[in-house]
């Protein structure tokens, strides 16, 4: 798997990877953490999709952000920290997302 510094050398981002990846430094968690919780909370993307995500060649839908945001942030309650990573409600840019299961090409 990927290294979260492999993962951080690519520029164009949307919001979502940026937030994203902000959460996963900050709680240092590993990419394949981060996989099975995500898959735990009821994620859908293979483990190469989150990589592809994570590095800004994946765009992802409300929904799938939303199951990273809750695995980043169940974490962060593990770790008895609060909610740091955002929900698809609460980012700033209005980016149009593609509905659940629909893949950008």
């Amino acid at each position: 798997m990927m290294s979260t510094e492999d993962a951080a050398n690519h520029a164009d981002l949307t919001e979502s990877a940026i937030v994203l990846r902000a959460g996963l430094a900050l709680g240092e968690m590993s990419l394949e953490q981060l996989w099975i919780s995500y898959l735990e909370v009821g994620g859908t993307m293979s483990s190469a999709e989150l990589i592809q995500t994570l590095q800004g060649r994946r765009e992802i839908c409300d929904y799938e952000h939303d199951m990273l945001a809750q695995a980043l942030n169940d974490h962060f309650v593990d770790l008895g920290l609060n909610y740091p990573v955002a929900y698809t409600a609460d980012l700033e840019l209005p980016i149009h997302r593609p509905a659940r299961g629909t893949r950008l090409r």
